[in-house]
């Protein structure tokens, strides 16, 4: 970040954290759970590992760019807009490419792969509940509705306004999600306000302790806490509580050193690399909505038939060409372009982050 406070790394952090999340998306079928209505004829321990390493960071910090950038934009650009219009804008931004990419491309290769009915869809898709990928976009949503409503409480109180962040809503969330139905993923939303919160406090206080520390130390201490979590006990009551907290610090350590590291790593990386690498970015939005179902179509044709890491590999692969392709053809077009969210964010970003390399 230089001195006039311009944006010069988050277009690449947010870069370098989707094809992240497209990674994490290649392995996880072989960390268990019912990703697909089919298993892994052969199973794999490491890609398990990596599935579950990069699940603790890569959505969280992105949230916390999200926040970060919320900060940059209200306070230092000073749209500060009436509460209508700043939801319109979001619905524009998040909504519209949720109904559009659910209609045209996530509800029929769940119809096709998932075998899912009115019922289900209506559930998963309409009310939100378990949309595939585009849970973010309904999560990210009413994170900014409701930061946006408080956020002048978050701007003026530091202590108290952390509090009801880190701890309040992060539980109200985790409560919420275990009694209650997870309708537009209201409790998931409250899960990820602490991560908008840290990102917007970031970005308030640039010269803060946090930054005093070396990115690395953060990534030791991820490592270190997700080994320990890997080797405790599956257990109840006292040790419940225990891995609970864990996992919530977990989280909190990901998320600033995937922030700090990438933003170090921007620092140093060559402008040649770097004017390459931001193409991405403007693209970084319609491939998120539509890489999932690629590696669906992928794993059910090559499951079983290849090792795993080779599988994992042309999934990933498949993932990023075919989602780049698709991402390219939607962004000529102004109507594509508005139906899958373009920011004007993501090019005032590029713009700087490529001049101050020069």
């Amino acid at each position: 970040m230089n001195k006039d406070g311009k944006l010069e790394s988050v277009g690449f952090i947010k870069t370098i954290l989707m094809l992240l999340v497209i990674l994490g998306h290649s392995v996880i079928f072989w960390s268990g759970g019912q990703w697909l209505p089919v298993a892994p004829v052969y199973s794999s321990l490491v890609l398990s590992y990596i599935a579950k390493f990069l699940s603790y960071f890569h959505v969280y910090a992105f949230t916390l760019v999200s926040g970060y950038i919320y900060y940059y934009q209200k306070y230092e650009r000073g749209n500060n807009v009436k509460f209508s219009m700043f939801l319109a804008k979001k619905a524009k931004r998040l909504l519209i490419p949720y109904a559009f990419v659910s209609v045209v491309w996530v509800i029929p290769s769940a119809i096709i792969i998932f075998k899912y009915g009115w019922k289900d869809i209506l559930i998963k898709y309409i009310f939100g509940s378990s949309p595939n990928q585009l849970w973010f976009l309904l999560m990210l949503f009413l994170v900014f509705l409701l930061f946006d409503l408080f956020s002048k409480f978050f701007y003026k109180n530091e202590i108290f306004g952390g509090i009801v962040a880190l701890v309040l809503s992060y539980v109200l969330g985790i409560v919420g999600q275990k009694y209650l139905d997870n309708y537009f993923q209201i409790w998931t939303a409250f899960r990820f306000i602490p991560f908008f919160w840290i990102g917007f406090k970031l970005r308030q206080h640039q010269n803060c302790v946090l930054r005093k520390i070396h990115p690395f130390i953060y990534g030791g201490t991820f490592v270190l806490i997700f080994i320990i979590i890997q080797l405790l006990p599956e257990s109840g009551g006292f040790m419940k509580l225990i891995s609970l907290c864990l996992d919530y610090l977990l989280i909190l350590t990901g998320a600033l050193a995937a922030f700090f590291i990438l933003e170090w790593i921007h620092s140093r990386i060559p402008k040649v690399l770097l004017s390459k690498l931001i193409v991405f970015s403007y693209y970084s939005m319609p491939m998120y909505l539509f890489h999932q179902q690629l590696i669906y179509y992928s794993i059910l044709l090559l499951n079983g038939r290849i090792n795993p890491y080779l599988n994992s590999t042309v999934n990933f692969i498949v993932a990023l060409i075919g989602s780049l392709v698709i991402s390219f053809f939607l962004m000529k077009w102004k109507t594509t372009r508005f139906l899958v969210g373009e920011s004007k964010i993501v090019r005032i970003m590029q713009d700087e982050s490529v001049a101050n390399k020069k």
